[in-house]
């Protein structure tokens, strides 16, 4: 649950867009990586 823990503290220090940016990076970056595994 850490990475949950990191958008909290976005949300706090760079507000709301910084962390909903982040949040989409990191779904993006899972869909690639299930995405890759499907291809193996």
């Amino acid at each position: 649950m850490h990475e949950l823990w990191e958008n909290k503290e976005l949300l706090k220090t760079h507000g709301e867009g910084a962390a909903l940016a982040s949040f989409g990076n990191a779904v993006d970056g899972h869909t690639r990586y299930l995405r890759r595994l499907a291809e193996l």
